[in-house]
């Protein structure tokens, strides 16, 4: 009877020095799954922006919010509206847009509708979506690169 204490004292010993790690492991894999996110984001956008090169000339140029003139390009049926080659983050009716072209399990568009604000795709099950995120700028001039902006603080 007292080994069997003892062994239930030993385990319970060694649970409670290990359990605190594996908790941990749940932040982790939620900062790894952002940063997996952000290197998809990195690859969509590359493609996104190869293909306006591909299919218009006019890639390095933007007419603003409404223009209808704006490059396009259409990848896998859904029209993509352009700013500077790169998809818009805004999708108010204009189609497309990074989450269209982003249907990532375990992440979603958490995009405010505020004007200069990004797009940020939030990792689903974080305690704070949007502190556990990846978010999209578009380039703000032509030849300009998109910027991909990570959060960990809330996964």
């Amino acid at each position: 009877m007292i080994e069997l204490i003892c062994v239930i004292v030993i385990l319970g010993v060694l649970a409670a020095t290990a359990l605190p790690k594996f908790v941990l492991l749940h932040a982790d894999a939620n900062i790894a799954a952002v940063y997996g996110m952000q290197a998809a984001m990195s690859s969509t956008l590359n493609l996104v922006y190869q293909k306006c090169l591909v299919s218009t000339n006019t890639c390095d140029q933007n007419w603003g919010y409404h223009g209808g003139n704006s490059p396009r390009v259409v990848i896998n049926g859904v029209t993509h509206q352009l700013e500077f080659g790169y998809p818009w983050y805004d999708r108010t009716g204009l189609g497309g847009g990074l989450p269209a072209l982003m249907a990532q399990s375990g992440f979603t568009d958490l995009y405010s509708g505020g004007a200069g604000t990004g797009t940020p795709m939030g990792k689903i099950g974080a305690p704070t979506p949007l502190n556990c995120s990846v978010t999209y700028q578009p380039p703000t001039a032509g030849g300009g690169a998109p910027r991909l902006t990570i959060a960990t603080s809330g996964c």
